[in-house]
């Protein structure tokens, strides 16, 4: 006597099975959160000078309005404070919606210091591999600046350390082409 199983056989239809699959998994897992803070744009060092520490956001766009007596309609901003024993250094760095709107602010701002206004001297610009960067003195410091995309970048240094420091700022936010005035 014969006995018939009454279990069936059931084909798995692979074509179909896997995307199936796939999609189900895809749907249990839980959307990742936004990645974290934007990735600052910094320098960890500039020349022998370690970054203490820095701003970012609406603090660094205080700290940048406070110094210009106003504000602008930017997007982001970042400050950094550097020293070692024998020099210190700040490093603001805007960011526009734009790039031209952040070209429009290095030129407004080239343009007010050439004329004299604020505490600064000897106005310069100079080439760099045919971008300019623009240099003056003031407050026992050098400083020099210059655009970078949508970013405007500002260096505050001890003349000491200014060659180096402004060396390494060039090599790791590098500037752009400026139309000039």
């Amino acid at each position: 006597m014969s006995v018939k199983s009454s279990r069936r056989r059931y084909r798995i239809n692979y074509w179909l099975f896997f995307p199936v699959l796939g999609a189900l998994l895809l749907a249990a897992i839980p959307p990742q959160a936004e990645a974290g803070p934007k990735q600052l744009p910094l320098p960890t060092t500039l020349g022998e000078m370690r970054l203490d520490h820095s701003l970012q956001g609406q603090e660094a766009l205080k700290d940048i309005f406070r110094l210009h007596g106003k504000t602008f309609d930017l997007k982001d901003g970042y400050v950094g404070h550097y020293s070692n024993k024998a020099a210190k250094a700040m490093v603001w760095v805007s960011e526009s919606k734009n790039q031209d709107q952040s070209r429009q602010l290095l030129q407004m701002m080239a343009a007010e210091i050439r004329r004299g206004r604020g505490p600064y001297s000897n106005f310069q610009e100079f080439d760099v591999n045919g971008k300019v960067v623009y240099s003056v003195d003031g407050q026992g410091q050098q400083h020099y600046f210059y655009g970078s995309g949508k970013r405007n970048v500002w260096l505050a240094v001890d003349p000491p350390a200014a060659q180096k420091a402004l060396h390494e700022l060039l090599m790791k936010i590098k500037p752009f082409e400026v139309t000039k005035p």
